[in-house]
């Protein structure tokens, strides 16, 4: 399945008894986006899905999310808390993770976790640049947010502040049990077979890797597959009108997808027998899905290694593209070869003034080898001067 289809935004809305709502949230959580049509989801399209659910008496809100722009979250909580369903419930379905636990952290909320699920809290991250008051007023702003967070965790958990920014200071991992057991979450789902991982695209696990430094080893297993429960329904939920179609994203058209008994086939053959060639001829509505979505990840990697790329470093670029390196590796590499061009400059220098060190001094020929008389020498002429400068003054500037 392309990386771009794993993570998708969509709503669905609950047909069978008319007051059951569900919003998914199985993305990045952005500010904005290079195109309408990618997967990631803004506070704006979650705005226009909690506005389709007005007047659900049980709205079930899914989440596999590994978090994004704080102040987006934020504003999808808000949203959140004035919502007036009877029956408000968080099923988190993989991970759970930065951002996105503001989402799952409202008082009054049922939060159910699968097994084999993750949930992270830590400190928000930033960057900026600037000068030094540029760095203090990040770092004061930061240190505010860390404070709301801590306040709107304890709300859920009931835990004291202490406790929480122990937490949030050793970026803190929880399993479905240990979410349970700090108060974040109200009960395990436990399924016939076990949720195996959080999984996720393999880009999303490099960013993850290089923000929040150590992983759950479950996190590394699982980024080729697709996250199950993706497809399952939570209970109380009954028939849906869907969005998404056999992970299609949102909107886009499925009039090749073949029927029910042409994808029953494909789907019974071993997934390592089937090539491309294969997937063309039997099924080319997902083939060409899965192929647009390649070229959308591709021209998106390419315009962040661009957008990274100081003048003079181009080459490195080109190099990074052609190797289909990430941008956050690529930003790196950039900063490991300015690294080495500063210390490549400082050793040139050493070598261009060393012949200097071979030449010998001479002696002074002022007569006196004696450092304090020739600063005494010094003063008595500094004071003739002054003494001469102040006579021929006459009040004036200069």
């Amino acid at each position: 399945m392309s990386e771009r289809k794993m993570f998708k935004f969509g709503y669905d809305v609950r047909m069978e008894a008319e007051d059951t709502g569900e919003i998914m949230v199985y993305s990045s959580i952005v500010s904005w986006k290079w195109r309408p049509e990618d997967p990631e989801v803004t506070a704006k399209e979650f705005d226009a899905a909690v506005k389709k659910l007005k007047g659900a008496k049980r709205v079930n809100l899914r989440i596999n999310s590994p978090g994004g722009s704080v102040y987006q979250a934020v504003a999808m909580r808000s949203m959140l808390v004035q919502m007036e369903a009877a029956e408000k419930h968080v099923y988190i379905e993989g991970l759970c993770a930065s951002a996105a636990t503001l989402l799952a952290s409202i008082p009054g909320w049922t939060v159910h976790m699968a097994e084999g699920s993750e949930y992270m809290i830590h400190n928000p991250i930033s960057w900026t640049l600037g000068e030094a008051r540029d760095m203090e007023k990040e770092a004061k702003m930061l240190r505010k947010l860390e404070a709301d967070f801590r306040q709107m965790y304890a709300k859920r958990c009931k835990k004291d502040d202490d406790t929480i920014k122990g937490w949030m200071d050793e970026t803190s991992w929880f399993t479905a049990q240990e979410a349970v057991d700090a108060g974040f979450v109200d009960e395990v789902l436990e399924a016939q077979e076990a949720v195996a991982c959080a999984e996720l695209p393999q880009d999303t696990l490099s960013i993850m890797r290089d923000m929040y430094g150590a992983l759950p080893e479950c996190l590394h297993m699982c980024a080729d597959k697709t996250p199950q429960g993706a497809d399952q329904t939570p209970q109380g939920a009954g028939a849906t009108v869907s969005n998404d179609h056999q992970g299609v994203a949102a909107g886009e058209s499925t009039e090749h997808m073949g029927t029910k008994e042409e994808q029953g086939t494909m789907s019974s053959k071993d997934i390592k027998e089937i090539t491309m060639e294969d997937l063309k001829a039997e099924n080319p509505g997902l083939y060409e899905s899965i192929m647009r979505g390649g070229s959308e990840a591709e021209r998106q990697r390419m315009q962040e290694i661009d957008d990274l790329t100081p003048p003079g470093y181009e080459a490195l670029a080109l190099e990074a593209k052609e190797k289909g390196t990430s941008p956050i590796d690529f930003q790196k590499q950039v900063v490991k070869a300015q690294r080495e061009k500063a210390a490549k400059f400082v050793d040139d220098r050493k070598a261009e003034t060393a012949p200097s060190v071979e030449v010998a001094g001479e002696a002074s020929d002022n007569g006196s080898s004696d450092p304090d008389a020739e600063l005494k020498k010094a003063a008595a002429e500094i004071a003739e001067y002054a003494k001469a400068y102040r006579a021929s003054a006459d009040g004036g500037m200069f």
